[in-house]
């Protein structure tokens, strides 16, 4: 898998469809181009409250009941980006003001 097609399958079919399912938030693709993270590809979400973002995720980053069940609508996105290959994944909750 190329990075182009890795790109092209979450700005395509996961970002659109993670979207429709969570509302409240936007989902932004960040690849580091220079630094000590340089070709590292990160999966923003931005969500519109802190109590947006609460009714998915709970305070040490699981999913809620409704997280849950939106993995399960979720699932044929989720099987394709497996398909994509591994990663790893850091949690952080960040404040933007």
């Amino acid at each position: 898998m190329s990075h182009e097609q890795f790109e092209n399958y979450f700005l395509n079919t996961t970002f659109p469809n993670y979207e429709k399912e969570f509302k409240g938030a936007k989902l932004y693709l960040a690849n580091g181009f220079r630094g000590q993270e340089t070709g590292i590809v990160s999966m923003i979400w931005i969500f519109k409250s802190e109590v947006t973002r609460n009714l998915y995720f709970t305070t040490d980053g699981g999913n809620t009941e409704l997280g849950l069940s939106i993995g399960d609508e979720l699932k044929p996105i989720n099987d394709g980006l497996i398909k994509l290959g591994s990663w790893t994944s850091k949690y952080t909750d960040w404040l933007v003001k």
